[in-house]
């Protein structure tokens, strides 16, 4: 018995029959597909009568020739397939040169069959076996060349394309008759099979088997539609690597203990040690699994990504984010460089100054606290929903249109493109990648993936801000329910002190009078100061906008908080600052930030309203020695409506609603603070030209 032939023939039956099992499957009803499903049965059906003839060849009597009539058998369904091949690929021009070769091998498959079946004894007939072997590996070796040429034309008359679908199945079926060519050949002239070559002719049957997957795959149009996880091959790449590995380093080892003398025990166990501790290592390496990945998708499939399982993947992780927007941005920069491979990146997000800031970093950028604003040239592709690659320190806007990068970029060598994050017309976000752990550049394909991930997160994120500004909505449309009943309060201290001028020209000179019209207007005082308590807002109205100078309206409203604890001072940095804008809004906004500026600082402590200009805008700066923020509250609260940490003495719209005026004015609100040392407000407008008064609605703040 050949063991090395019986185990390489069940191997390879087994491989064969898995293939079959796809192909069978897969199958639409094609006739190459046919053709190629039958030529592999064929091939499984003669590796079994290969290996039950090595195990146990005298399991019946005429084995050997059993296993001549099936290898025929093989080579006529291959024959068959190429037949069917060459017919659709050429329309029959092909197929009327060859033919007379095609009938030649047919011709030599049905003489070795007749031949062998003749002269087994089956039919009694007895001749000189060398003579019978002899003839027999004549025409089996004519018919291998036959083959091999006829698979020669086919590859060379096929087209570029053509050539990519079939080159696979073109080297496994020269590999498979070209050995048997090399089998007979050597067979004739010693007229004796050769039993290294006959036992290693299994395992080459066995390694043509992932050819012929790759062509099913490759030839979609044969109604072969086979589908193999990137999944398991990835594992069982990475496993049939580490176990060959794992064997080299067991052979290696034996050799050093055979050869090593008296050492020889000691280096195999620390080079058996030393082999474990490398293939850890590099099976931990995230970079070499990367590259693995990228290597089985660009040989072994036509896309790079299993698109649905991607798609289903990355839109879980979007749903798990919920409705935290925090938690969100970090969720889809993380879901994007898990889909590219990438180790980090970096999220800005639009606000409301017209700036992208940092809302989500990861990896070597977690640091990364650039601003980007929306002029920057950059963002022109961006906005049009363009991915723009990072190339070597420039980025390619469009076709023709360079611009420089950032200068904060140069701090991250190793980024790979902006994502836009397009929701309509409205770019919503910015993603920067890290390149990927292939270190591979990004192709048409990986654009195409990222413009879709774009436009799915940009959904989520547009959802939760129209849910916000409903939420936001709502907010107001109670505040505007409690708004009519202090109407409704309003009106009865209106009645009142109308009361009191009606009665004031026939009663102003009775004291009793007098008393209880001062008891009238303090008890209507009292109700107002309840009523401005619970609800403060600032004038909401469109106003008239005209030439305004800070420093007057700067000084009103300190001199409006002076019998305040502590008293705020003010600093004058120059003589004037016009302004464009409402004086009564401007006054308002400045007298709320004192007011909290004094809330906020114990009476020993300072508070300053500085007023200066530079070259471009008039700048109030309002100055406290109090207790600070923190930067949480400062990102997430400060500026957020009905957000108050006053309790029921505010209602939290005072900071809101100045950001909301500022900018209006084509303004920015800015705040510092540090906890325990206090913080500064800083009011930034553009300064108006000297001169003519200018006029111009407001946008209403709503």
């Amino acid at each position: 018995m050949n063991h090395f032939a019986a185990i390489g023939a069940s191997l390879s039956a087994t491989l064969f029959a898995f293939l079959l099992a796809l192909l069978v499957t897969s199958h639409r009803g094609n006739p190459i597909g046919r053709s190629f499903i039958f030529a592999t049965l064929a091939s499984t059906i003669w590796l079994v009568g290969y290996a039950l003839y090595s195990w146990i060849p005298t399991y019946f009597v005429h084995s050997f020739a059993a296993v001549v009539v099936l290898e025929v058998v093989r080579d006529a369904g291959w024959l068959m397939f190429l037949v069917a091949l060459i017919r659709e690929r050429s329309e029959g021009e092909l197929y009327s040169r060859l033919r007379k070769l095609i009938v030649a091998c047919i011709a030599l498959q049905a003489l070795s069959v007749t031949l062998v079946v003749a002269t087994s004894g089956i039919f009694g007939i007895a001749m000189e076996p060398e003579s019978i072997r002899k003839i027999v590996f004549s025409f089996l070796l004519l018919n291998a060349l036959g083959v091999v040429l006829l698979v020669e034309q086919v590859f060379r008359n096929a087209s570029n394309d053509g050539r990519w679908s079939i080159k696979h199945l073109c080297l496994a079926l020269i590999a498979i008759h070209g050995f048997d060519f090399y089998l007979y050949a050597d067979a004739v002239l010693f007229r004796v099979i050769d039993g290294d070559i006959w036992s290693a002719r299994t395992v080459v049957n066995g390694l043509v088997v992932p050819l012929l997957a790759i062509t099913a795959v490759r030839n979609r149009q044969w109604d072969l539609d086979i589908f193999v996880s990137r999944r398991v091959v990835f594992h069982t790449v990475s496993v049939s690597i580490a176990g060959l590995y794992l064997l080299a380093v067991s052979g290696a080892g034996y050799y050093l203990q055979l050869f090593g003398g008296d050492w020889g025990g000691a280096l195999r166990t620390s080079f058996l040690v030393f082999g474990v501790l490398l293939l850890a290592t590099l099976i931990s390496s995230t970079q070499l699994r990367s590259r693995l990945r990228l290597f089985l998708s660009k040989h072994f499939y036509r896309n790079k990504y299993e698109y649905g399982e991607q798609w289903l993947n990355f839109t879980q992780r979007l749903a798990t984010a919920g409705n935290d927007l925090d938690g969100l941005d970090r969720t889809i920069l993380l879901a994007v460089c898990d889909v590219l491979d990438s180790p980090g990146g970096v999220l800005w997000k639009h606000n409301e100054d017209n700036r992208f800031v940092v809302a989500a970093a990861a990896g070597g950028y977690s640091n990364c606290d650039a601003t980007i604003f929306s002029d920057d040239p950059i963002f022109q592709p961006l906005a049009r929903g363009e991915i723009v690659d990072v190339v070597a320190g420039e980025a390619a806007l469009s076709v023709g249109e360079v611009a420089p990068l950032p200068s904060w970029l140069l701090n991250y060598p190793q980024a790979t493109a902006f994502v836009p994050i397009v929701h309509g017309e409205e770019l919503l976000a910015v993603l920067l990648l890290a390149r990927s752990r292939s270190l591979a550049a990004l192709t048409a394909e990986d654009h195409d993936l990222l413009n879709t991930l774009g436009r799915q997160a940009a959904s989520y994120l547009a959802l939760i801000k129209t849910s916000e500004a409903l939420s936001e909505a709502e907010q107001f449309e109670t505040f505007n329910r409690l708004s009519a009943f202090l109407v409704h309060d309003l009106k009865n201290v209106i009645a009142q002190l109308s009361l009191i001028v009606t009665n004031a020209e026939r009663h102003r000179h009775r004291a009793d009078f007098v008393e209880d019209a001062f008891l009238t207007v303090g008890d209507a005082v009292e109700k107002m100061n309840r009523m401005l308590a619970s609800l403060k807002q600032i004038d909401m109205t469109p106003k008239t906008l005209m030439r305004v100078d800070l420093c007057e309206v700067a000084g009103r409203a300190v001199e409006r908080k002076c019998s305040q604890v502590p008293q705020p001072a003010i600093d004058l940095a120059c003589e004037q600052a016009p302004v464009h804008g409402n004086e009564e809004q401007l006054q308002s906004v400045i007298e709320h930030l004192l007011q909290n500026a004094v809330e906020a600082t114990p009476g020993t402590g300072e508070v300053l309203c500085k007023v200066r200009t530079d070259e471009q805008s008039a700048v109030v700066e309002i100055r406290d020695t109090g207790s600070g923020m923190d930067q949480e509250f400062l990102e997430r609260r400060l500026f957020k409506p009905f957000d108050t940490t006053k309790g029921k003495a505010g209602m939290g719209i005072g900071a809101y609603e100045s950001r909301h005026i500022v900018n209006a004015l084509g303004g920015q609100l800015l705040v510092r603070s540090d906890v325990g040392k206090g913080s500064v407000f800083s009011i930034v407008l553009p300064l108006s030209e000297i001169g003519e008064q200018v006029r111009f609605p407001v946008r209403q703040v709503s």
